[in-house]
């Protein structure tokens, strides 16, 4: 985490070390990395962006795996103990050729966090 000003910038790597055999005898070693930035606009009001980007190590499709997802929202503490936050996420999917399944998703979470 780098911070500056009212900003924060987050960067993470994460990946399996060892993982139990995949289907055809080989070692599946998932791996993941995220960044993000966030911006203190006022005392009572942030407003934050995020990429996630997965890799699942197969080099096949499989249903309903996430490639990456992006993320942008806003806090707003309208009160010492109340805080509204509302986020947008897309996620793209991995797909199996010729497949039904949801290729991306468009998400919109709007929470009230009471403080006590």
């Amino acid at each position: 985490t780098l911070t500056a000003w009212d900003c924060n910038l987050d960067f993470e790597y994460i990946t399996a070390l060892t993982r139990e055999d995949g289907e055809n005898g080989e070692e599946n070693l998932e791996k993941a990395w995220f960044v993000g930035l966030s911006w203190e606009l006022q005392e009572d009001f942030e407003v934050a962006t995020r990429y996630e980007h997965f890799d699942d190590d197969n080099e096949e499709d499989q249903e309903e795996v996430v490639n990456y997802r992006w993320l942008a929202g806003f806090n707003y503490a309208f009160t010492d103990y109340t805080t509204l936050s509302v986020e947008y996420r897309y996620s793209d999917f991995e797909q199996e050729s010729d497949s039904d399944a949801v290729g991306s998703q468009n998400e919109l979470i709007i929470q009230i966090a009471l403080e006590y």
